[in-house]
């Protein structure tokens, strides 16, 4: 004896099927046993779910005026020492990024006190050869 399969609403069966729409959720009697919906039901209004999954957030606007050139900013990491020196005997390792372009110069040291002297042939190159003035400096 087949069990009796009581209907529900549109709405019950719509959040049951995971929100699925309501011409998919009618042809669900059709495709499964134990379903059956309410004569002449239909979905009342949009639900919170469906409407917060289907939205699309605009983008975020961003201000044109304020544009970065190369060599406004540079950021500089230092490594090392590290345990295996290199063929010249290089144990510390230095890059120099620029922030706009993302562009990068690294540099194979000796000692940690060659930081200085790298960095003014990163500054001087970008004056001389692309004519860019360095405006800031970050480093660790």
């Amino acid at each position: 004896m087949p069990k009796e399969v009581k209907p529900i609403s549109m709405d019950l069966a719509h959040r049951r099927f995971c929100h699925a729409g309501e011409q998919r959720v009618r042809r669900m009697p059709g495709f499964a046993e134990g379903i059956k919906l309410i004569k002449g039901s239909a979905l009342k209004s949009p639900c919170p779910p469906c409407l917060a999954g289907k939205g699309h957030q605009l983008p975020y606007v961003t201000n044109k005026s304020i544009r970065v050139r190369p060599s406004d900013s540079l950021h500089i990491d230092v490594w090392g020492p590290i345990s295996i020196a290199s063929k010249e005997g290089e144990t510390y390792f230095m890059s120099i990024t620029d922030e706009a372009s993302r562009f990068c110069w690294i540099f194979l040291m000796k000692a940690h006190t060659d930081v200085v002297k790298c960095y003014q042939v990163v500054e001087s190159y970008l004056l001389t050869q692309i004519g860019y003035q360095v405006k800031s400096v970050h480093g660790d």
